[in-house]
């Protein structure tokens, strides 16, 4: 049962193929999450993820040691870059090498203040589809949509113009060579 539980999520992707609605796709915990940033991984090589990336104060330090560490390396591996709006946080030093514009898989970011952005879910787009994330209660969702994709990225694109020359370094968070 639990087996089943955990494949369920693909299974029911693979079973709407080729539908003209969106497929969505649920994953909680710890496994879950890592489930769901493995998802259609070698599908990003060489491309570009944007979104709207949450602090840290909401995040299992579990979840940072088992998914969002070896996802950050398996990006750098795949050449997988990240752009997007993220909150100035010292805490986010164990992030820091990727924010390094020479590192492969790295996050260019722009980091706002705790008072205007403290988001705890990260909502991502990519080609075909957008990841949301919930911190506290480690649940994921992404739900396969072209359309839904090209909306978030066009209101991500909106806003990086319009901060262009704004929040590109950190304040709290130091970088290091």
């Amino acid at each position: 049962v639990h087996e089943a539980k955990r494949v369920l999520p693909e299974l029911t992707a693979l079973q709407r193929k080729g539908s003209e609605k969106p497929n969505v796709l649920y994953f909680e915990g710890v496994e879950g999450l890592r489930r769901a940033y493995e998802y259609k991984l070698k599908d990003f090589k060489g491309k570009e993820i944007t979104g709207f990336f949450a602090r840290l104060d909401e995040v299992d330090p579990q979840v940072q040691v088992e998914v969002f560490m070896p996802w950050n390396e398996a990006k750098a591996e795949l050449g997988i870059n990240v752009r997007g709006f993220t909150v100035d946080d010292p805490k986010m030093k164990d992030y820091a090498k990727f924010f390094d514009q020479n590192h492969p898989g790295k996050i260019v970011a722009k980091f706002l203040p705790e008072s205007i952005y403290s988001a705890d879910c990260s909502i991502e787009a990519f080609e075909w589809g957008v990841r949301i994330v919930i911190m506290k209660s480690k649940q994921a969702i992404i739900i396969e949509s072209y359309e839904l994709a090209k909306a978030l990225s066009e209101i991500h694109e909106l806003l990086w113009a319009k901060t262009k020359g704004e929040y590109d370094k950190p304040e709290k968070l130091r970088i290091e060579k």
